[in-house]
């Protein structure tokens, strides 16, 4: 009876904890790549330092918006934007 109670709590001990990871989205601009960009690059200078930007502008084709977006364990998202 005792192995069948410590089997039975074992078990459902696992269901207890749920493990979140931690989530990553969006574009990854770091300082380097940032500092790496100067005025008057042409559109496909800033696509090799920053990468394909993930939202493009319908009403302004000048205007790129990288974004990231940073979940720690089920954590609310530190978003950040760079346009």
């Amino acid at each position: 009876m005792r192995v069948l109670l410590f089997l039975a709590l074992a078990l459902l001990s696992g269901c207890v904890a749920i493990y979140k990871m931690d989530m990553r989205q969006g574009n990854l601009v770091d300082q380097k790549m940032v500092d790496k960009l100067k005025p008057g690059m042409t559109k496909r200078q800033v696509t090799v330092v920053m990468g394909t930007p993930l939202v493009n502008s319908p009403f302004n084709q000048d205007r790129w918006e990288y974004l990231t977006s940073y979940s720690r364990r089920g954590r609310k998202a530190d978003i950040k934007n760079l346009s």
